[in-house]
């Protein structure tokens, strides 16, 4: 009977050990670039995307150049694709005045909702407009709504179906207030919310938002020339603000984007100006100019912060993969750059697409999470840029400038639930050791082959 005890104790501990080791989360070190399974490019200029909930994707863009094209005769456009990058649908949104695209994302009901702001004249003092179009899941438009006088306007589609706009409004100092605005899911107001800060006249630039698993609202972007976060409740009303000043320097520092992580908490994306000298569309010395990602705690305090080169742009998207690293996206030397870390931040790799012809630029707007555990990358590739004698071009100039990659789950990534109410979130992923597993089951066959003889 004690031999017996012995052996069922044996057992189960060898058991709850063999459960403990499989359940605990191993981050492998992602030492290769990752494989890019596609890449594509589309007519038109800048690209944000979205997985769709059908495993394809959806990309704004403009049907001209924000930089050398009247404002008055650009659009939105909208690509629907499959799952392989092959067109399906192209959308123009017409309406005059379009100063440029921010967002889209699609809806609970499988449509879509794009936001911008509008640019009215006189040239030397335009008025500015927010706007907000939602589409059928064809892209026909269902209705459209503006919001003046709102610069920069994000949008994201809260749980309860209503939309969640940040941007940027002047005050009557000179100077830039945040506006949070929160609507129903026609597009009307349910509140507007402006942020001054006890009455500080700083620029406040809000560059994005997401909703947290409590209904609350995060918002981030620059205050004061720091990155800056903002957590408000579902009313909108301030719980905290946050400035951070890794570099305690007089750069402008701008956080793109922000996400949130498994923990609660977020990653912030963003970057840090200083001065760059090109040669031949070289970067041949940089001062002062970072990509920069921040992790923050609940309530927003810095947990870590890293900094990597960059040129011009920085951050613009970052990302939690399914291992706890992150996958963040941006420019580096008029190329599109990918940049994939452990979870402190800690660089794996990072790899730049797209040509360095001192005619053309290439940059990576955002970076998502696909269904098969790998993600996608969109933004420009290859896009034309002026050299300094041409100047501004005064007519249209549409090319296949809009640039969508798709690259392959790295070892160990889990899938992503891709449903309307769980769009991108992440799945831990639980790894049992082989090693371990190895000990495990070698110990138990040694057992019984032992019991086996001794019986």
């Amino acid at each position: 009977m004690r031999k017996t005890a012995l052996a069922v104790t044996l057992i189960s501990v060898l058991l709850i050990t063999l459960f403990l080791v499989a359940s605990v989360p191993i981050l492998r070190a992602v030492s290769e670039a990752p494989q890019q399974q596609w890449s594509k490019n589309y007519l038109g200029t800048g690209g944000y995307a979205i997985q769709t909930y059908d495993g394809g994707y959806a990309i704004a863009g403009m049907n001209a150049s924000m930089l050398f094209y009247p404002a008055s005769e650009r659009a939105p456009i909208l690509v629907k694709t499959d799952s392989s990058g092959g067109v399906q649908w192209r959308k123009t949104f017409e309406d005059v005045g379009v100063a440029g695209i921010n967002s889209v994302v699609q809806t609970k009901d499988g449509g879509f909702a794009l936001s911008g702001s509008n640019i009215a004249p006189p040239i030397m003092s335009p008025v500015y407009s927010g706007w907000l179009i939602k589409t059928d899941d064809q892209g026909n438009v269902q209705w459209r709504k503006t919001f003046g006088p709102l610069q920069s306007c994000h949008v994201i589609q809260a749980s309860d179906s209503g939309y969640v706009l940040v941007g940027t409004i002047s005050n009557n100092v000179s100077s830039v207030d945040a506006v949070f605005v929160k609507t129903d899911p026609y597009g009307n107001i349910l509140w507007d919310k402006t942020q001054t800060f006890s009455g500080d006249s700083s620029h406040v630039f809000p560059m994005d938002v997401v909703e947290t698993d409590d209904g609350s609202y995060a918002v981030t972007g620059v205050w004061k020339d720091d990155f800056w976060l903002m957590k408000t409740d579902s009313n909108g009303n301030l719980l905290w603000n946050k400035t951070y000043d890794p570099v305690s320097t007089n750069n402008f520092l701008s956080f793109q984007s922000v996400s949130t992580t498994k923990d609660g908490g977020y990653i912030l994306a963003g970057m840090q100006s200083g001065g760059v000298t090109l040669q031949n569309g070289t970067l041949v010395s940089q001062d002062g100019n970072f990509a920069w990602l921040v992790k923050a705690d609940s309530q927003g305090n810095a947990q870590w912060s890293q900094k990597y080169l960059s040129s011009i742009m920085g951050f613009t998207s970052a990302v939690q993969t399914s291992d706890g690293g992150y996958v963040a996206v941006g420019a580096y030397n008029r190329q599109a750059w990918l940049v994939r870390t452990d979870a402190s931040g800690n660089l794996f790799y990072n790899v730049s697409y797209g040509d360095k012809a001192e005619n053309e630029s290439s940059h990576a707007s955002t970076v998502v999470l696909t269904s098969d555990g790998g993600f996608a990358v969109s933004g420009a590739l290859n896009a034309y840029s002026p050299t300094s004698a041409e100047g501004f071009k005064i007519t249209p100039f549409v090319g296949n400038d809009v640039w969508l990659a798709k690259f392959a789950p790295e070892s160990g990534s889990s899938p992503v639930d891709t449903s309307p109410d769980n769009v991108f979130q992440s799945v831990p992923v639980v790894v049992a050791s082989v090693s371990a597993v190895t000990v495990v089951s070698a110990v138990l066959l040694v057992y019984f082959k032992k019991r086996k003889r001794q019986a």
